[in-house]
């Protein structure tokens, strides 16, 4: 700027064909900005009242774009309506991705700031420098990133690998060195140059983790991308007590079992951050003030097991992104909720990713899906336990089940609770009598347990040696060999669901929020 506050051009801008003035128009603009462009853009020119000073432009050399966001800004700068107008959408195909289009469109200043970086952080006494991690950010590295960690928490269901930071990664290159180690080949995110993901499917994944409906804002979208990267990058850091305690312990008796919880319980935390950084970047977006309706529970009709009939209450927290219900019956609480890698509804008494479950839907859809609901222990005759000798047992001692018949997702039992349990060391005995174990040779973490269930009063085989971890087979009575008990295959019901509200007024944005856009679609005027 030159000593009156006018813009001073280089010498290289003197000497161009042509120069344009690109003015980015804010909500806040006053009205009275129509006399400045009035002035501007029909009579030639700027004069400063206060020294005289005279700004003329040549309409041969020069040229103008204002850009402003579509709605009612247009209204008040009824100027701007006499000009050419270019209507701008973003969708998949206009959408920038590339380095060298981010570089340019963004500046040098925003492509490369370092604020929206966790890694480069002081947070309490712990410093943060950007050679502790070895790379800095800059807007196509951070676009990649949250991209790719939003399709892996897709592709692998809503569960999320521990991340291995290193000095000699990339932030994105540690996704797909993650993504390795989880030994999950089914998603390999391509994070280099060359293959880095596309327009359309960055804006895809945007779109959908943002939650807006329709014509998105730049403004929105890059808001939304630099907060969780801030959020992904500081939970990824090597000493983040959230990553150590999602880091896979192989020494632990179920390893998969261990890295599978882990994994769920890290992309929970990642919907968290998703939703965090979806409500600070949207929250400018403007709400008309209407009457809204709210769920806030459901009903089941007609179930053939009664207690999953009636009133469930939405909780407060969800489930693979989905809302979760409850009820009580007879102090035992059933919980209706979302399954995403079963890409089902289903209800039980504990929020687990598989296993068995009283009733499920067959689809995603809960309101028209048909259910399969498990029925209760019944007497199964073709399963037979006998007592038999192995060398392998304490003291030669063994029992032999077979007749267990294949089970499915929906039931308890399956082929891998049949063979020879070893009978276990005294010290080994649950609840004062003998526990035995099969091994089951040749399939992996498909160990079984046959011990004697005090409260229940009755033997079961059970994944583990302990009685919450819920039984595949249990005994008719308080014998071992006796008539046995499996889940019969599920009932296929359609039972009548629907949803309860409760009424609410949206609350309407204040309009002198300087951070306010008041719609999503920009406009360029010449």
């Amino acid at each position: 700027a030159g000593p009156s506050g006018y813009m001073s051009m280089t010498e290289q801008q003197k000497d161009a064909k042509v120069i344009g003035f690109h003015m980015d128009l804010s909500d806040t603009i006053r009205e009275d900005f129509n006399t400045i462009f009035f002035e501007l853009f029909f009579l030639g020119g700027l004069t400063d009242s206060l020294d005289g000073e005279i700004f003329l432009w040549n309409p041969k050399k020069h040229h103008f774009l204002v850009e402003m966001p579509a709605g009612k800004l247009l209204g008040r700068l009824r100027v701007c309506q006499l000009l050419p107008k270019i209507k701008c959408t973003i969708d998949g195909s206009t959408f920038c991705v590339d380095l060298i289009g981010l570089r340019r469109g963004m500046g040098e200043e925003d492509f490369t700031a370092q604020r929206y970086d966790a890694a480069t952080s002081k947070r309490g006494n712990l410093k943060r420098s950007t050679s502790s991690l070895g790379f800095t950010s800059n807007a196509a590295e951070r676009l990649q990133y949250v991209c790719n960690a939003l399709k892996i928490r897709k592709e692998s269901h809503g569960r999320f690998p521990y991340s291995f930071e290193s000095l000699f990664f990339s932030p994105s290159e540690t996704l797909r060195t993650s993504m390795t180690r989880s030994m999950q080949a089914h998603v390999q995110p391509s994070f280099n140059s060359e293959n880095a993901l596309s327009s359309f499917e960055c804006f895809d994944l945007l779109t959908e983790a943002t939650a807006i409906e329709r014509n998105p804002s730049l403004w929105n979208i890059w808001s939304f991308i630099n907060i969780l990267y801030w959020q992904l990058r500081d939970m990824h850091h090597p000493e983040s007590p959230i990553n150590c305690a999602c880091m896979p312990d192989n020494t632990v008796l179920n390893p998969q079992a261990d890295k599978d919880t882990k994994e769920k319980i890290k992309g929970e935390v990642i919907t968290f951050l998703i939703s965090t950084a979806r409500e600070f970047a949207t929250r400018q977006i403007k709400k008309e003030k209407v009457e809204a309706s709210s769920v806030s529970g459901l009903k089941i009709f007609n179930h053939s097991n009664r207690d999953l009939n009636g009133l469930y209450s939405i909780m407060e927290y969800t489930n693979d992104g989905k809302p979760v219900f409850s009820k009580t019956v007879n102090k035992t609480v059933y919980l209706l909720y979302y399954r995403e890698n079963e890409d089902r509804w289903v209800i039980d008494d504990i929020i687990v990713s598989s296993g068995p479950v009283y009733s499920s839907t067959m689809n995603s859809d809960l309101l028209n899906s048909h259910w399969e609901t498990t029925p209760g222990w019944a007497i199964e005759r073709s399963i037979t336990v006998v007592a038999t000798r192995d060398p392998l047992g304490y003291k030669g001692g063994a029992v032999t089940i077979r007749g267990v018949p294949a089970g499915s997702k929906s039931t308890s039992h399956g082929l891998y609770d049949n063979g020879t349990y070893l009978l276990q060391p005294p010290f080994d005995n649950i609840n004062g009598k003998d526990h035995y174990i099969n091994m089951n040779t040749g399939f992996v973490d498909e160990r079984r347990h046959l011990f004697y269930n005090a409260s229940e009063r009755h033997w079961q085989v059970s994944p583990t040696c302990h009685e919450d971890s819920g039984a595949y087979i249990i005994s008719s009575g308080t014998d071992l060999i006796s008539q046995w008990k499996c889940v019969p295959p599920p009932v296929k019901e359609k039972p009548s669901v629907e949803y309860t509200y409760s009424k609410f007024a949206a609350v309407q944005q204040d309009e002198t929020n300087i951070l306010h856009h008041e719609a999503t679609e920009d406009e360029v005027y010449f």
